[in-house]
């Protein structure tokens, strides 16, 4: 994901609700990160179907590769599913 406007477009072409999990710091651990909290502001405005939320202090690798990352994750994941209507089937 390049941060470019194709990314931009393709998030405005999706129908469904999409979940943005933003790390703080950059592939290289800096500030600013790939997203600017300024580029998820203005997304917010653009992409209703989009629910924004950030990560506490990660980079873009340990959001998933460290346990304090992957915990983070798991909790909006699993408070993202606990919020859905669930299907009962006979």
């Amino acid at each position: 994901m390049s941060g470019d406007t194709d990314y931009l477009a393709g998030l405005q072409g999706l129908t469904m609700p999409v979940h943005f999990i933003r790390a703080p710091r950059g592939l290289l651990n800096q500030v600013p990160a790939l997203y600017s909290p300024q580029e998820c502001d203005q997304w917010r405005s653009e992409l209703p179907h989009v629910t924004f939320s950030e990560a506490a202090d990660v980079n873009h690798y340990t959001i998933t590769l460290t346990q304090r990352g992957a915990d983070g994750v798991a909790g909006v994941m699993t408070e993202l599913l606990a919020n859905q209507p669930r299907e009962v089937r006979a």
